[in-house]
């Protein structure tokens, strides 16, 4: 009898000390809890922090400069520059601002890229003058580039003054454009900018010559 009534009150203070673990277990639970959602919440706010920290440094623009040297008047050739800190895709390219009524590429066109013909610009603004498509190949990676784009170059007429890339932005995940005059090389004037630059200096001459002459 002695035996069993020991058996039965160790019996009793195990079962308390499990009511006991039982009872504190939701306070642990909803402790635990809280601090969860506190380490979720702090997570998304850096990752937040991160990526709009990253939106605001991407810059989003390109080059596109006239690197023949001029000995063939008849065609002019462009090279495209990528200069976004951000990675893009490149969707099509224009040009536009030559005194010419109309333009068309010369042969070939760079890896990747297209020239469209007349029939196929309706897609793009109607003051483009040349076109190219990419389709999504051979695109310049952040600092590099595409050579090769050439135009033919018809008599009398100035070349083209700017430029327009229609690329992705993965950041908006959309199309977006973007503008720019066309750069320049060491290239030898143009037959009008040399009568130009002719009449410039004789005017200059003559003012010298009269400034002396007084």
């Amino acid at each position: 009898m002695i035996e069993k009534s020991n058996i039965s009150r160790r019996d009793t203070n195990i079962a308390a000390s499990d009511f006991n673990l039982q009872a504190s277990d939701p306070v642990l639970s909803v402790t635990k809890g809280r601090d969860t959602i506190k380490t979720k919440v702090i997570l998304f706010s850096v990752c937040l922090a991160l990526i709009l920290a990253i939106q605001a440094c991407a810059s989003y623009s390109f080059r596109f400069e006239r690197t023949d040297d001029g000995s063939d008047p008849n065609i002019w050739t462009y090279t495209l520059y990528n200069d976004c800190t951000a990675p893009i895709s490149l969707d099509s390219l224009g040009v536009y601002g030559s005194s010419a009524a109309t333009l068309q590429a010369a042969a070939p066109d760079p890896d990747g890229w297209e020239y469209l013909e007349e029939d196929y610009m309706e897609w793009y603004p109607e003051y483009w003058q040349v076109i190219w498509e990419s389709g999504m190949q051979n695109i310049p990676y952040n600092g590099d580039s595409v050579a090769g784009f050439s135009i033919v170059a018809p008599a009398g007429a100035t070349a083209p003054t700017s430029f327009e890339v229609i690329y992705i932005n993965f950041d908006l995940n959309d199309y977006e454009s973007y503008f720019g005059e066309i750069s320049q090389a060491d290239i030898v004037p143009e037959p009008g900018s040399l009568l130009s630059l002719a009449a410039s200096l004789s005017f200059t001459g003559l003012a010298v010559l009269r400034r002396r002459a007084y």
